[in-house]
């Protein structure tokens, strides 16, 4: 019975070493990640990352970033030199490339202009010229709108962000304080709108107006600030 158990730890011992030798194996054949030379550009900004190991980031009206870079497998470790404050300790984030192309995700950086810059960012090289798919405005034949009701603003209508004034409140209207959007619960009705917008709605009379941007980019997602 001893024997049996002896043989049992045994194969286990060999197994978690076979185990470890090809995670080891593994890790030793993973390449860093080679950053292409050339400038690239993300929306406004233009970064230069010398096979050296410093690099140059540059915005309109953000302040420059610069400082030194190095990978490791497939993460990538930014340094900044007198840089905003809180950006004194390094950055670090998956980087993939693909070409000349650049995409970055967050590990770890507690410098916040530099990780809003970098976080889910994707770089292409600074010559190149993205093309856009042509705009087509279809118009099409409706029935003639019905002429617009004289508003009664204290009552019908929300002119404008935070309604009449700005003052963020309409008397009068007899809403429900609950509702539930999958439920339909104090929902009199819903329609769907494509594409996306932050914009506040406009009530005139008995008539709703939203603004909405439909992207030729099927990925593309809302993201305020650059």
């Amino acid at each position: 019975m001893k024997r049996i158990i002896c043989l049992g730890a045994l194969a286990v011992v060999v197994l978690v070493g076979l185990i470890m030798s090809y995670r080891l194996a593994a890790a030793q054949q993973q390449t860093d990640v080679q950053l292409p030379a050339t400038a690239l550009k993300f929306g406004v900004f233009v970064a230069r990352f010398d096979p050296g190991g410093t690099y140059k980031l540059e915005g309109d009206r953000w302040p420059t970033l610069t400082g030194n870079w190095k990978t490791k497998g497939d993460e990538i470790e930014i340094t900044t030199s007198g840089g905003p404050g809180g950006c004194e300790k390094p950055g670090r984030y998956k980087v993939r490339a693909e070409g000349n192309r650049l995409s970055f995700a967050l590990i770890a950086d507690e410098c916040v202009p530099r990780r809003m810059i970098i976080d889910r960012s994707a770089w292409l090289p600074a010559t190149e010229v993205k093309t856009k798919s042509e705009r087509k405005i279809t118009l099409t034949a409706g029935a003639r709108p019905s002429k617009l009701p004289t508003p009664n603003t204290a009552q019908v209508s929300w002119p404008s962000f935070r309604g009449a004034q700005a003052a963020g409140f309409a008397e009068g209207q007899n809403l429900p304080d609950e509702w539930d959007g999958k439920t339909g619960r104090n929902i009199l009705w819903r329609a769907p709108i494509p594409g996306l917008a932050h914009s506040s709605p406009i009530v005139w009379g008995p008539q709703i107006f939203v603004t909405s941007a439909v992207s030729s980019d099927p990925k593309a997602t809302f993201r305020p600030g650059l």
